[in-house]
């Protein structure tokens, strides 16, 4: 439903989902989510579809979803951003980290470019603001993240560009990076190949990706592969591929 979200909520007792259709009042496709501990889960940034033209344009909101599928206002992002990825960090303060995502008008037919830009939040509540720190190795949107146990995350996946619909105009990225939690900044896993072979054997590109951190392993799947990453130890990590 275009600029009108739904959501389903799962019922424990009797095991079956009940569809919600709250007035959310916020884009409709390609944000993010978030979780803030005790208050809701943070959704940021997202599009906005046009009919005029088929287009969708990266939207700025952020609100804060609480468990009655309630939107409370926080502070905006700094650019209008869709499909990009958040984590909450386990660094002691909860702060959200946004990576990557389009910046730009995207269409079915045309993809808006990958950002390489991120952003941290420290300590969400609703008076806090988002600062810039340092940029992702390789620009993408529609990619995957996973926070670390020091503090840190795993950026996987995703591709040059995205739009609407699954624009498919798009290039997918196969080297994951590591972000720095000490530095603010993004490094690569090495070594990096083509996926398919070597270190990264899952084609892993959006909508068909997924990752999950299981201990100190995250794992994550792409199409009909899956392939676990340990992300303690040396710097040049190896995937294994599951069987």
């Amino acid at each position: 439903i275009p600029n009108g979200p739904s959501a389903e909520i799962f019922q424990p007792e009797s095991k079956t989902h009940v569809l919600r259709e709250p007035l959310l009042n916020h884009p409709f496709a390609g944000f993010a989510l978030a979780e803030v501990p005790l208050e809701g889960h943070l959704m940021c940034g997202g599009g906005t579809w046009n009919n005029t033209d088929a287009s969708m344009v990266p939207k700025t909101p952020c609100g804060l979803l609480t468990d009655k599928l309630k939107l409370l206002p926080w502070a905006e992002l700094p650019i209008g951003t869709a499909f990009h990825a958040m984590v909450r960090l386990q660094d002691g303060q909860n702060s959200i980290l946004l990576t990557g995502g389009i910046n730009e008008t995207a269409s079915q037919t045309k993809k808006g470019d990958a950002s390489a830009k991120a952003w941290i939040l420290r300590n969400p509540d609703s008076s806090s603001n988002w600062e810039a720190v340092g940029d992702l190795v390789i620009p993408r949107a529609a990619h995957r993240v996973v926070a670390t146990p020091d503090g840190g995350a795993i950026v996987f996946g995703g591709a040059d560009g995205m739009g609407p619909g699954y624009a498919r105009d798009f290039t997918s990225i196969y080297c994951p990076e590591r972000y720095d939690p000490f530095t603010e900044s993004f490094v690569l896993v090495e070594p990096c190949v083509t996926a398919g072979a070597g270190p990264h054997p899952v084609y892993a590109h959006h909508p068909d990706h997924e990752m999950v951190l299981l201990g100190n392993r995250m794992l994550t799947s792409g199409g009909a592969d899956i392939a676990v990453l340990p992300i303690n130890g040396p710097q040049n990590l190896e995937w294994d591929l599951v069987q």
